[in-house]
């Protein structure tokens, strides 16, 4: 699933063979080197993978973000743990899972607390905002489009303001844990900027917009001052484009409802562009998209596509 997409730094792409490493140290080829700064691998697209990204930009710590082409995925699936991306390399060592990768950036970074009660009520959070992005994901297996789109009005009517009203009222107070950030705001940011790209038709872009609180999340992380560089470069891309090009790499292997969205040529305003994909060294479920099967939280279809992301 998406979030939003966008162009990276194309200068690794020819490493990325050599990059994507098998789990075992003394399986590993002659790239692999202890003590280098993480490498996260993803698609090029903000996804699942986007909260970790910002995660490590607002943390300050040095990572490398390895985009993967759909060509690429279908040499490299085979050596990601559980055939699926997100996958994080660590002194030689991969791991994957969205949520397992967030929580060890955000412990990393202070973006996860160290008060058990706290750390409840980050996880609590992340886990609402995988279950809103499951219900918004599972519209994208329906490949009737009538019926997708009914699908989707029906969230829009129903239950994604019941649970934008009570996510709401748990930022009352700022960020999740009041003037601390945490990486449950930065899950809930790509959520609700998903929401409000313009590429989920039949939802409309100004869903979130009731919703103080949230519009007022938003904002504290568009303008966090961290973050600038980073959203600098990239809200000048148009995610539009990003995602057809996205959905045409993938296309023998992606959702049919996907597809069926992306081949639509709309477009939206750029203030609507927030959710952004870059990185230090050079983001659906996780993404239902390319050849692998997904976790079952967020972003992924009940039935999984042959090439997806956890």
């Amino acid at each position: 699933f998406f979030f939003f997409f966008f162009s990276s730094n194309s200068s690794f792409f020819p490493l990325l063979s050599s990059l994507i490493l098998p789990i075992e140290l003394e399986e590993m080829n002659d790239h692999c080197v202890p003590n280098h700064p993480p490498r996260l691998y993803y698609f090029n697209i903000c996804g699942r993978a986007e909260p970790i990204r910002l995660a490590f930009h607002i943390g300050g710590k040095k990572f490398e973000d390895v985009r993967v082409s759909a060509a690429q995925w279908k040499v490299l699936k085979p050596r990601c743990p559980f055939h699926q991306l997100p996958v994080l390399e660590v002194d030689c060592k991969l791991y994957s899972q969205t949520n397992a990768i967030l929580r060890l950036v955000g412990k990393w970074t202070s973006l996860y607390p160290d008060d058990l009660m706290e750390a409840v009520v980050v996880d609590e959070m992340i886990g609402v905002v995988d279950d809103v992005n499951q219900r918004i994901f599972n519209t994208l297996k329906e490949t009737n489009q009538e019926k997708r789109l009914a699908q989707r009005r029906a969230l829009a009517d129903g239950y994604l303001p019941k649970m934008l009203s009570m996510i709401n009222e748990r930022f009352s107070k700022g960020y999740l844990l009041g003037d601390k950030m945490s990486i449950a705001d930065l899950a809930a940011f790509g959520m609700l900027t998903w929401l409000q790209t313009g590429m989920l038709v039949a939802i409309p872009v100004t869903i979130v917009d009731s919703f103080p609180h949230l519009t007022g999340l938003m904002q504290r992380i568009n303008k966090e001052p961290r973050l600038e560089e980073y959203f600098k470069k990239m809200n000048c891309k148009c995610p539009i484009e990003m995602a057809q090009k996205f959905v045409k790499d993938f296309s023998d292997t992606i959702t049919k409802g996907l597809c069926s969205d992306f081949n639509n040529p709309r477009r939206f305003s750029a203030n609507k562009v927030a959710f952004t994909s870059t990185s230090s060294a050079t983001t659906t479920g996780e993404v239902s998209t390319p050849a692998s099967s997904s976790e079952s939280s967020t972003a992924n279809p009940t039935k999984k596509a042959k090439g997806s992301t956890n």
